[in-house]
Parts: structure tokens; C-alpha cells; sequence
């Protein structure tokens, strides 16, 4: 068998179901291609690597531009948020004056009805009752020496 031909086995192989029969200089150039390919996947990925560090370059510029459709819609977004936040600040200092107003008409009524509930003890009556005879006395005997 040493003695058939390249073609006869060639042949041969083709004559059996599924095969190829490859010189070596196919195989070396299937496996370049192979290699080639490793190395093609390599470069896109490397070029995908910078698209997207070129990608984020042209983001951070753009974010800074004013006059676009995003920046109108983030400051406008931002005004609106601004606002309710105002509203929220004024609302809870009218809600602070309020309960310290309230609290000031509690505090006023509640030394209103310790001031009625001291002067309506005995002795407090008649303390007063005294002082306001000590009083009407003062204001003849002024009167009196006045005349």
C-alpha cells in the first residue's frame, strides 16, 4: 500500500462517507485561518474597548452642553423637584408658626384659669378685699388732705 499514489487515496477517501483528505500545506493554511481568527476576536474586542471608552468621551462632552433635548428635560426635571422642595420648606414653616401660635393660645388660656382658680381661693378673696380697703383709706385720707 506504501506504492499508491496520492490521488488513489485521494480517491479512496472520497469514496468513504464524511472525509477529506487534506495535503499539508491545506492544513497549515486552515490552521493560519484558525489562528487568524483568535487574533480577529482579539482586535474586536480591542475595538470594542475603545468604542465604548470613545463612547463615554463623547457622553461626558455632551453632558455638558446645555442646549440639548436631555439637558432641557434633566433641568426642567431638576426645576420641578426644586420647587416641591420649596413648597415642602414654606409648608412646614407655616405648620411651625402655627403650632407655636397654638401653643402660645394654650399657654394663654392655661394661665387664665390658674390666674381664676387662684383668686377664687378664701384667702386670696380676701387678701384682695383687704388691699382694696387698704386702697379706698390711702385715697380719703388723700382726699381729706387735699380738701
Amino acid at each position: 500500500m506504501a506504492s499508491e499514489t496520492y490521488a488513489q487515496r485521494k480517491a479512496k477517501a472520497l469514496a468513504a462517507k464524511n472525509t477529506a483528505v487534506l495535503t499539508y500545506d491545506e492544513l497549515e493554511r486552515i490552521k493560519s485561518m484558525c489562528s487568524q481568527t483568535n487574533e480577529t476576536e482579539d482586535y474586536q474586542t480591542m475595538r470594542q474597548g475603545e468604542r465604548k471608552e470613545l463612547h463615554a468621551l463623547s457622553n461626558a462632552r455632551v453632558s455638558k452642553w446645555p442646549n440639548t433635548i436631555q439637558a432641557e428635560r434633566e433641568r426642567k426635571e431638576f426645576e420641578r423637584v426644586k420647587k416641591l422642595e420649596d413648597d415642602e420648606i414654606d409648608r412646614r414653616r407655616i405648620d411651625a408658626e402655627e403650632e407655636s401660635y397654638q401653643q402660645a393660645l394654650r399657654q394663654k388660656q392655661l394661665d387664665k384659669t390658674n390666674k381664676m382658680f387662684h383668686d377664687s381661693q378664701d384667702k386670696v378673696k380676701a387678701l384682695h378685699s383687704k388691699m382694696l380697703l387698704c386702697d379706698v383709706n390711702t385715697e380719703r385720707q388723700v382726699q381729706i388732705a387735699h380738701k
